[in-house]
């Protein structure tokens, strides 16, 4: 039995909620038949396949011929490394398993900063304007398009998307991206306020993110002067 390519798929990087697969060639350059047999996956997000027309998780290779093992991968809410891998047994006494696997890394699809997604405004004055700002990219899409941005309450929360200039891509390690500023503005009603901002995207696996805006407004403390 001969595998010619590296048993370990090595990815670069791969977005959360992406399916992939890849294909091993497995040839039989013995005399006899070579039998393989499927026996498990290291989770539910792997799954191995022989081509069609197979016996269930067994495949019977003759002499000379050769077949294919078929892993389809789903990367779901994963993140960080990714390293998956299903096992197939077989005949060959030199050897008589073998393990497929594959190697990378997955992200969102889209990065925020802060990556909680709250905005913490604390106690502001309610005279006079106050703004922060959040920070988005995508590994995948490094061409993200931001389609509009929204507020629940835009009278006195708004927010401008803009392209991230040059400090904050190298802080954020990214050759490109987005950063949406955020003001709460002048004649914000006093007390506690919780509010959305909903940015829209053309990415496609997360086309709206949602930044919380939260803090207390309240009227400038008046100023007292000792004579």
């Amino acid at each position: 039995m001969v595998v010619e390519t590296p048993l370990i798929y090595k990815f670069t990087s791969k977005p959360q909620f992406e399916t992939f697969s890849h294909d091993w060639v497995i040839k039989n350059k013995g005399k006899g038949d070579l039998v393989l047999h499927l026996q498990g996956t290291t989770c539910s997000c792997t799954v191995a396949e022989f081509p069609k027309g197979a016996e269930s998780d067994t495949m019977t290779v003759k002499p000379g011929e050769e077949t294919t093992v078929h892993l389809t991968f789903e990367t779901r809410t994963s993140e960080g490394k990714f390293q998956k891998s299903a096992t197939m047994g077989t005949n060959d006494p030199k050897m008589p398993s073998i393990t497929f696997a594959t190697d990378g890394e997955v992200h969102p699809a889209i990065v925020t900063y802060p990556p909680e997604k709250v905005v913490m405004f604390t106690s502001i004055s309610n005279e006079v304007d106050n703004s922060a700002r959040v920070a988005l990219f995508s590994p995948d899409r490094p061409d993200l398009k931001i389609i509009k941005v929204t507020t629940t309450k835009p009278r006195f929360v708004t927010a401008e998307p803009a392209a991230m200039n040059e400090v904050d891509r190298m802080y954020l390690k990214t050759k490109s991206g987005w950063r949406i500023n955020i003001h709460v503005k002048t004649g914000m009603p006093l007390g506690q306020f919780n509010e959305i901002v909903t940015i829209h995207t053309d990415h496609p696996k997360q086309p709206e993110l949602k930044f919380q805006v939260v803090g207390t407004s309240s009227a400038r403390s008046p100023s007292f002067r000792i004579t």
